[in-house]
């Protein structure tokens, strides 16, 4: 059981729209892949469900991850809220786990090409890393400094396995339970007071 972190003040999350390689099934990693069209519509839906919850924006602090599907994602909720004079902070620790040897591959090629190793992170995904990549466990210190520095409430917009993480820190602090939930591209993820609400998005 890891430490959970609880914060008096919402923190939102969103994963970045879809890819083509997400439509792909497609590990992405650290290669830095655009949105596609389905990703822009997803990004703008998030966007106007945070518009809708009458958010005081001043308030909220911005914090993205580096890649570019990510940065794109937050451009466009950022058009649909109509902007904040508050400015995007890129944070380098919200970058997606690096998944190494299999960045680029296939989920079905990753199963007949590295059958032993998929087993194994199958079993026990917290501490098994890709090869030349990182488990969940190792991505856990920089996201749980990212986490225990925020100060006020705070929208964040990043992937979908360090999202994992990261909920599970703002939450319950159990990588068994929070590792078996996806982050999902079309839900608002909020964190407050160590408990977590999952918001459908509106559509346009």
């Amino acid at each position: 059981m890891l430490v959970p972190i609880q914060h008096p003040f919402p923190v939102y999350y969103c994963r970045h729209g879809q890819t083509d390689w997400n439509r792909e099934n497609r590990l992405q990693g650290h290669s830095d892949i655009p949105l596609n069209d389905k990703g822009c519509e997803q990004a703008r839906a998030y966007g106007l469900t945070l518009r809708n919850l009458k958010i005081d924006w001043p308030r909220v602090s911005l914090f993205v991850s580096p890649l570019s599907r990510a940065q794109e994602t937050l451009d466009l909720i950022l058009d649909e809220i109509g902007g904040t004079e508050i400015s995007p902070l890129t944070d380098d620790r919200l970058i997606e786990l690096d998944l190494g040897s299999w960045n680029g591959m296939t989920i079905d090629d990753v199963r007949r090409e590295y059958p032993e190793e998929w087993d194994s992170r199958r079993v026990n995904p917290w501490t098994s890393p890709v090869p030349d990549g990182e488990s969940y466990a190792d991505a856990e210190p920089r996201l749980r400094a990212f986490a225990m520095g925020l100060t006020g409430p705070s929208l964040v917009v990043g992937h979908g396995g360090t999202g994992r993480v990261l909920r599970g820190l703002l939450s319950h602090g159990d990588p068994a339970e929070f590792l078996k939930h996806g982050t999902r591209q079309d839900r608002i993820y909020v964190l407050e007071n160590g408990q977590e609400r999952c918001l459908p998005v509106l559509k346009g």
